[in-house]
């Protein structure tokens, strides 16, 4: 406590005596509950590291957003105002969470963990996105058939971005915007900045988005099997760049208040992706970061949106990433959807069954939901198809089964539709680690919702290679041409190369 009280010139004293050895010593051990080791970890080899700063929350007793966002501007105004831009370079300041990113030297660490104002520092880390019987095997196509298809609502995917010339998928495009920073701080959004907004702002340069878009929305024209909620609308957010990454926790917390201040029609938000740290347990205030998540994503939920995050693929059975991880967010692991066999992500499952959760899928006790996540057959970037495995493709299931029942209640808040898809999900043991987890069933869900009954139509197949559950031969044949095509052209010029 003794250390607190020092000011900034005793501080300058020190460092002029040639102590500041010691003062680092004393200041590292003292102010270890608020700036995490990771920071002075980094801090040791480079000269300044991205973090992320959280002050004290002033703001619960303001009811009304504005006035939280007046007095979070004022709190910030004097913690910033205490800093030299040379020691600490704002990045991102964001205007509803008391939060903000920068690069810092060891002297703005020092200064800003010295002020009460301040309650948690840590690094701004990264993370990724996790790497076509699924819908019968959900009973959603039952709920399409009844007339119930999304309409109305709209679903934000914060992801890759999407391919915004796919049949499948322009009519239900609502708009466009990008927040995406390399590591080296240039952008990656398609006009090379850090942000952009508009039309091609959220052109898709990997993949990864156009398929969970489809999975949730995708029209069904041949040969892409139909989406969960194939009239819901997307909202399309690039937050992760070409290799399906994002470099900071910033740009993903800059999507989601864009979201929150810009898009009221926004109703399910969709996060396939998740960072590189994992945890064991609800991780509200665990870091810096989480506790931002946290803010900015109880915000959107107070204002009626709900949110689902994938859990991600590490093969961990006891932990799971951010921001699945959040009390406030909606976790979903991954099943199998069928029999045959898979290795995906390093880890291999010699007898998949429908229901068995995946060998990469992240499992602990704060996950809420089980999903398909493999293989699923969506839309393809620029090729028409895609076939994928991980959790994101689960999420994407469990984010238009929202949808679903949004259009037969728009009236649900997000505790009605997280408790409506645990309570009437099926049952799933982990046999990894003994734990229980439902598995959505949106015809269950559908039909507690609106008292109406209808009956599983068992369309499914035993196949692990659509999402639409029965594959005509054509789709057969042509999922099959697309993918043996190029793989006879390399055969073809190597002969011809040997020859």
């Amino acid at each position: 406590m003794k250390l607190l009280l020092l000011d900034v010139f005793i501080i300058d004293k020190l460092k002029s005596l040639g102590l500041m050895c010691l003062l680092f010593i004393s200041f590292h051990d003292l102010s270890a509950e608020v700036v995490g080791q990771s920071v002075y970890e980094k801090l040791s080899s480079q000269q300044k590291v991205r973090v992320i700063v959280i002050l004290e929350s002033t703001d619960s007793k303001f009811v009304d957003l504005n006035s939280r966002i007046d007095d979070i501007s004022n709190n910030k105004t004097r913690i910033l105002s205490k800093l030299n831009s040379l020691d600490f370079e704002i990045l991102q300041n964001w205007v509803t969470i008391n939060a903000f990113s920068g690069l810092a030297t060891i002297d703005a660490i020092e200064k800003l963990s010295l002020d009460p104002g301040i309650l948690k520092i840590d690094l701004d880390t990264g993370g990724n996105g996790g790497l076509f019987q699924s819908v019968p095997h959900i009973g959603s196509n039952d709920v399409v058939a009844a007339g119930f298809t999304g309409g109305g609502v709209t679903v934000a995917v914060l992801d890759t971005g999407i391919d915004t010339e796919s049949s499948n998928l322009k009519d239900d495009l609502v708009t466009e915007q990008c927040f995406c920073e390399n590591v080296n701080g240039s952008g990656c959004c398609p006009n090379g900045a850090v942000a952009q907004s508009g039309n091609g702002s959220a052109e898709d340069d990997n993949g990864h988005g156009t398929n969970v878009s489809g999975i949730i929305t995708s029209n069904g024209i041949f040969p892409v099997p139909e989406g969960v909620a194939p009239d819901a609308g997307i909202v399309a957010v690039k937050v992760l760049d070409e290799d399906n990454n994002f470099s900071n926790t910033s740009q993903i917390i800059s999507g989601l208040e864009w979201i929150l201040m810009n898009r009221p029609d926004v109703s399910v938000i969709n996060m396939s992706l998740g960072t590189k740290t994992l945890f064991n347990d609800e991780c509200d205030d665990e870091t810096a970061f989480t506790i931002a998540f946290f803010d900015v994503i109880q915000n959107l939920v107070d204002s009626g949106v709900i949110v689902f995050a994938s859990s991600q693929n590490d093969e961990s059975i006891n932990s799971i990433a951010a921001p699945a991880c959040l009390s406030n967010t909606v976790s979903v692991g991954a099943v199998y959807d069928g029999s045959g066999t898979a290795t995906v992500f390093n880890c291999k499952d010699n007898g998949t069954e429908a229901d068995k959760v995946a060998c990469f899928s992240n499992s602990s006790a704060n996950l809420d939901l089980l999903a398909p996540g493999c293989r699923i057959t969506s839309t393809g970037n620029r090729i028409g198809i895609s076939t994928l495995c991980g959790t994101s493709q689960a999420c994407a299931h469990a984010s238009a089964s929202a949808a679903l029942l949004l259009d037969a209640d728009p009236d649900l808040t997000p505790d009605e539709i997280k408790q409506t898809l645990r309570n009437t999900g099926v049952l799933v043991i982990d046999k990894r680690n003994g734990m229980a987890f439902p598995r959505i069933n949106a015809l269950a869900a559908f039909n507690f919702v609106t008292g109406m009954n209808i009956q599983d139509s068992g369309s499914g197949s035993t196949s692990l290679c659509s999402i639409g559950g029965k594959v005509s031969y054509m789709q057969f044949i042509v999922i099959i041409l697309i993918y043996m095509i190029p793989l006879l052209f390399i055969l073809i010029r190597k002969v011809r190369s040997s020859m």
